[in-house]
């Protein structure tokens, strides 16, 4: 029997707490909805659900997917399985067909009682200290050292001291080598120079108008670390299969037209070159993954897979934020829903330790202006993207405007926010056949 000092009946709580592990195992994708409570297996009152509910904590941290089947896999190779009834016992659960829709209702409940367990304990415990023989002053410690126990339960920040940090701070700046491990480079000098470099835990939105070349320049990008540092780059394409990317790198690497890759019309020469780029592209460490559905949840399952099987990625690109699905029943406003995908995108950039690029479209405001440089003000859907990325790049061409520009190949990258650093355009040269970006001539030395 649990304590009577309950705030809701027993049948209740395990009800709820049994409608969190059905939408879980019915939605996995649902998890990323509750995140912020942190949900664990300890909240769980009944043995049996905190057992299932360690297999999903489990299987989330290696970024495997939670459903039944991975679930009934997992709780067998530990021989948990017995210990909750079988593989029945977890189908019973399923079919309870709780809504992924109500899980926040079901998961702050579950949590909400969870933490009046753990305070109603702490207050049993606290006044078994006056049956103790202690003096006053020993009786505040304990009192304290309780309190400060509770508080620590709850708290699954960091936390350093002044000096802690100042002391990481200055081996840092005195270690050279170690910024070098953690500076990620473009490849391109001219936004290089700008920027220094990207670092682990950056969102960067690259946004642009179409016909711009932002899904080039991320290619581009993507092509360049893997090359220079000979570690995995993720790159999630939601408009794009697989095939098309892998044929534009190869047509950026071998200089080929592109538009041969469509018509097959090839010659001796561009074989030549394009076996050459395709031995290169092959060796490189880039992983592609074009599955159209994507959902943050999945991205971010998936990009922790990757790097629990390789051990690190250095730069994690998505093409790009406007397709990544979400749920406008959540609260009905699309720039309230783009904000929220915006801030799960600087969570797990932090999460993983590397810089993500993410793509961005613009607001068709851009074509009505005489000057159709972007803004800030331009990025389409909400004003959240600004403040969670920690760089905006814009792209511009003016010959996509104008015909008969006087620098027809030049492409300019319009750093518009550069948290803690500095903001300006770095310019590049445009080469339409190969839908490549490269150093213009007069900046290569």
């Amino acid at each position: 029997m649990m304590d009577s000092f309950q705030t809701e009946d027993l049948a209740q709580l395990l009800t709820n707490e049994r409608a969190v592990l059905s939408s879980v195992i019915i939605d996995p994708e649902s998890l990323s909805e509750i995140d912020d409570l942190k949900i664990s297996a300890s909240d769980f009152s009944d043995t049996k659900y905190q057992i299932v509910f360690s297999h999903v904590e489990k299987l989330r941290s290696l970024g495997k997917p939670v459903d039944l089947v991975s679930l009934v896999d997992s709780l067998t190779q530990n021989n948990d399985i017995y210990r909750v009834g079988g593989a029945s016992y977890l189908t019973s659960i399923y079919n309870d067909l709780a809504s992924s829709a109500n899980i926040r209702h079901y998961a702050e409940r579950v949590k909400e009682q969870s933490l009046s367990r753990i305070v109603f304990n702490k207050a049993k415990e606290i006044a078994g200290f006056s049956k103790e023989n202690l003096s006053r002053e020993e009786l505040i410690e304990k009192v304290n050292q309780s309190l400060i126990a509770l508080n620590d339960n709850q708290d699954s920040g960091t936390s350093l001291e002044m000096k802690e940090s100042v002391i990481s701070v200055i081996q840092s700046l005195r270690d050279k080598d170690s910024l070098k491990h953690t500076l990620t480079k473009t490849g391109f000098a001219a936004i290089d120079d700008k920027i220094e470099g990207l670092t682990p835990g950056q969102l960067i939105i690259l946004a642009a108008r179409p016909a711009m070349g932002k899904t080039s320049l991320a290619l581009n990008i993507g092509f360049n670390v893997a090359q220079k540092y000979d570690e995995h780059v993720l790159v999630y394409s939601l408009e794009m299969m697989h095939k098309e990317l892998t044929e534009r790198m190869i047509s950026m690497e071998a200089q080929v037209n592109g538009k041969k890759f469509k018509s097959r019309d090839f010659d001796h020469g561009d074989l030549l070159k394009i076996d050459k780029a395709a031995r290169k592209c092959s060796e490189l460490k880039l992983i592609l993954d074009d599955y159209s559905g994507s959902t943050i949840s999945r991205i971010r399952n998936q990009s922790l897979r990757h790097k629990a099987k390789y051990g690190k990625l250095r730069i994690v690109i998505i093409d790009y934020l406007q397709l990544i699905p979400y749920k406008e029943s959540k609260k009905g406003n699309k720039a309230d829903d783009i904000g929220e995908l915006t801030r799960s995108l600087k969570l797990l950039s932090k999460e993983l330790n590397c810089p993500i690029i993410c793509l961005s479209q613009l607001n068709r405001g851009v074509e009505a202006r005489e000057n159709k440089r972007p803004n800030l003000a331009d990025l389409r859907d909400s004003g959240a993207i600004e403040q969670d990325a920690d760089m905006v790049w814009f792209i511009y061409r003016d010959e996509v405007y104008n015909p008969d520009t006087k620098a027809p190949s030049e492409a300019e990258v319009i750093i518009s926010k550069n948290r803690g650093g500095e903001t300006g355009t770095a310019k590049l040269r445009w080469i339409g056949e190969f839908t490549k970006f490269t150093e213009r001539a007069e900046d290569v030395f």
